[in-house]
């Protein structure tokens, strides 16, 4: 008899909860063991501390998964988004560009009934390069036992440690403020994504496919996978990609509200109204 959905998940999960628990429990326990014969802390229980971080770092995702909080990491409410999308008038003021609708709507999402907002998730922070923070902790708290390693070098390799971190919460800030907690704008006349290089938009018009797609990735948290992506063609411009750890909501429901737009609007721009088109930004 073939597993059911839910039968597989548990098998999938207990796998990748198997490798990095048996590395975190062997490194322990030979760490435990050169502790027990009277071997000082030096450079090889350093490492072994720093594989048994590493294997910790590991089982994070699937004990998140294993705890139910998965869904509120990654997949808020959308209590704006309308159950039906129905004729309205045009949304925002006549000419306004994708940006200046995108701030609009952050400033008052009550002026756009119709519209929809797919709010920005979290799970972008399991992407981080968290191995640089590991490695500087172990070795602080080596520090801390072991005179021998404060030292000018050690006050130097922690920083250096966890600057990869940094960067990287540093390169994605201006991104999270450009999109104020949205990730896409759905509006009857077209759908608007913006990040720190500026807003673009698709009128439903230039719609040419939405799909679901996947891409390698590989992260320090969840290691080689496939990632879901929601794919936007558009007419005669490059795609719209965004990312499921962009996403406030899984890509099959993205899926679903990009395309209840896409099919059922009846609303068309007013006469006069510029179409829609990239920001200067872009």
């Amino acid at each position: 008899m073939a597993p059911t959905p839910d039968e597989a998940s548990r098998g999938g999960l207990g796998r990748e909860l198997g490798l990095p628990l048996l590395t975190l429990l062997g490194s322990l326990g030979l760490s435990a063991g050169r502790m027990a014969q009277g071997v000082p802390l030096d450079g090889v229980s350093l490492a072994l501390h720093l594989v048994g971080g590493l294997a910790a770092l590991r089982l994070v995702p699937p004990v998140v998964r294993l705890a139910g909080a998965d869904d509120t990491l990654g997949e808020p409410s959308l209590s704006s988004a309308p159950a039906t999308v129905e004729e309205s008038e045009p949304c925002g003021p006549l000419r306004s560009s994708p940006a200046e609708l995108f701030d609009l709507y952050l400033a008052g999402p009550g002026q756009f009934p119709a519209a929809c907002a797919l709010p920005a998730g979290r799970a972008w922070l399991m992407s981080g390069p968290y191995a640089g923070l590991v490695f500087a902790l172990v070795l602080g708290v080596h520090a801390l036992v072991v005179p021998l390693l404060r030292t000018p070098l050690t006050l130097l390799l922690v920083p250096v440690a966890c600057a990869p971190l940094a960067l990287w919460w540093w390169r994605g800030r201006a991104t999270r403020r450009a999109r104020g907690g949205v990730a896409m704008l759905l509006t009857p006349t077209q759908l608007i994504v913006r990040d720190a290089i500026g807003a673009r938009s698709a009128p439903w018009s230039e719609v040419q496919a939405v799909r679901a797609e996947s891409q390698p990735a590989w992260d320090m948290l969840r290691g080689a996978r496939r990632a879901p992506l929601l794919l936007i063609s558009r007419r005669g411009t490059p795609p719209l990609l965004l990312r499921e750890d962009e996403l406030g909501v899984t890509v099959p429901r993205a899926l679903r509200l990009v395309e209840a737009y896409r099919s059922g609007v009846t609303c068309t721009p007013a006469s006069g109204a510029a179409p829609a088109a990239d920001s200067p930004g872009s």
